[in-house]
């Protein structure tokens, strides 16, 4: 079991720096050897990415959505103790809430998160947050 942020999952779709990495773990959770984990808050942070994205045409913006949910990741939506646990961890560790509910959603539940983003990674300096390119 794994926490993946939206700086890995949209790697799955956009070519950019480190995709091999990301699509190891989109692979190995389509073929259930590892299962990948989600906040609920990711496929928003992922529309409004993509939403940007001008070079993706309009169908294939959708089919971005499609294949998500073929791929039956699973997203769990926080609790409003989560929340509130989340806003403080962003207080004392100085990031986006956003980025804690990911943080405070794999501690929950005993497993790495993995981001693309080194700044998140150094900032939290939790054991089980493992930066992309390291993993």
């Amino acid at each position: 079991m794994v926490v993946l942020d939206a700086s890995v999952i949209l790697k799955w779709f956009i070519p950019e720096k480190d995709r091999e990495s990301a699509l190891r773990f989109r692979d190995a959770h389509a073929q259930a050897r590892e299962q990948v984990i989600v906040p609920l808050l990711l496929f928003y942070e992922i529309a409004n990415v993509i939403r940007y994205r001008k070079q993706l045409p309009d169908q294939e913006l959708i089919s971005v959505f499609d294949i998500l949910n073929s791929l039956e990741i699973t997203a769990l939506p926080p609790s409003f103790a989560e929340i509130g646990e989340a806003a403080l961890y962003a207080r004392q560790k100085n990031i986006s809430v956003y980025d804690a509910v990911y943080v405070v959603l794999a501690g929950r539940l005993g497993c790495n998160f993995i981001t693309a983003d080194k700044r998140l990674a150094v900032s939290v300096a939790e054991p089980f947050v493992k930066i992309l390119d390291e993993v």
